[in-house]
This record gives C-alpha cells, structure tokens and sequence, in this order.
C-alpha cells in the first residue's frame, strides 16, 4: 500500500511540476555565428536557455557564449512565453550583454500581454546605443539585468519584444516576477493537496535513510 501511494504522489508531483514549467516560441529564429566551435552556439534547439537558470558573463565569449541567445541583424524580434496558466505578472527581468557597438550591443525591450486576441503593450524599455556599455569578451562578471517592472499583467502569455541596437543581440534568462502560483481551478485543488503530500513523502524518505 505505501508503494503504491508512493508512486501515485510522485507521479501528482510530476504533473503538477510540469504544468508549472515555462515554455516559449520564437518568432524570428536564432542564429548560428560563422567560426563558431561549438555547433548551434548561439541558438536554443531545445528551448530551454531562457528558463534553464544558467547564466551567462559579461563576457559574451565566455564559455564560447553557450548559455546565450543570438540574433544577427535582426530589427525586432518576438518571444512568446506561455506561463501554464493566467498569471498575475508585475514585472519581467531581462539578462544581456554588449562588448562592442560594432557586434553585440545591448537591445532595447517591450513586453505584451495576450488579451483576448490582440498583443497589449504593458511596457517599454530603451537601451541606447553606447560604448559605455562595453565590456571585455573574457570578463566574468555579472551580465547587466534589465527589469520592466509596473506591468499589471493578468494573462496566461506574455511576449518579449527585443529590439536590436546593433548587429547582434543576445539574450540570457528571462524573469516572470510576480504571484508566480495563480489560485488553482476548483477541479485542480486536490492536485495541489497531492502535491504537497508529495513534498511530505519525499521529506520523511530522506529523514528515514
């Protein structure tokens, strides 16, 4: 019998993780960089380098710029995040970099919210185009964070428009900030009661080991 409560919490705990999970599409593709060493370096062939929590450097070229996103001259490209259910969002965090204005140079932003069946702009922010933003290729140290914040966001989708300032952009992490856990469906309440006996379970496995 515990066995069995066992793997049917687990796999409550499953779902439920899954359906938190933030996913995205882009509407412009990344590019791939000539004389880059490591294939798709630039690229997100499993759509996940926004969301997956490893940041990048300063330095674009740190780690062969693997964590980072890349448009080549590109004017405007859209992100589209689908946040598994209606979100309250008050403000989205923005990771990128700059080494120099005739290669990566920090985008401008906007954000939008999906109501109904139009793109309502919720925010702006510019970044204009200056050496002070460089950085060397080999620094490690922090990449800049840019934060849109008074949002007002009440919506399952959210695009992130990158607006370039140079030949290339790059982009890392992407923050949704926030009431991150909307209130749970009447049919999805149990779920989350699962869920959390999950927790418990996998608690009292490890206290007994």
């Amino acid at each position: 019998m515990k066995k069995l409560l066992s793997a049917l919490l687990l796999t409550v705990c499953g779902v439920t993780a899954a359906q938190a999970r933030i996913t995205y599409t882009y509407e412009q593709a990344p590019n791939d960089a000539s004389g880059c060493t490591v294939p798709g370096c630039y690229k997100d062939p499993y759509m996940t380098k926004l969301t997956d929590g490893r940041t990048g450097y300063a330095g674009v070229l740190v780690d062969q710029a693997r964590p980072w996103v890349g448009w080549y001259n590109l004017g405007v490209v859209n992100i589209d995040f689908n946040l598994g259910a209606v979100t309250p969002v008050s403000s989205v965090s923005i990771g990128s970099a700059q080494n120099r204005l005739d290669d990566v140079v920090l985008p401008s932003f906007a954000v939008y919210a999906l109501e109904g069946s139009e793109w309502v702009l919720k925010g702006t922010l510019d970044n204009p185009p200056t050496d002070g933003n460089n950085r060397d290729e080999a620094s490690k140290a922090s990449h800049p964070i840019f934060t849109l914040s008074d949002l007002d966001i009440q919506s399952q989708f959210v695009r992130v428009s990158v607006m370039s300032n140079g030949p290339w952009s790059f982009l890392d992490e992407v923050y949704f900030n926030g009431q991150r856990n909307p209130v749970p469906e009447p049919g999805s309440a149990a779920m989350v009661l699962a869920g959390l006996g999950c927790l418990g379970l996998i608690s009292r496995r490890r206290r007994n080991r």
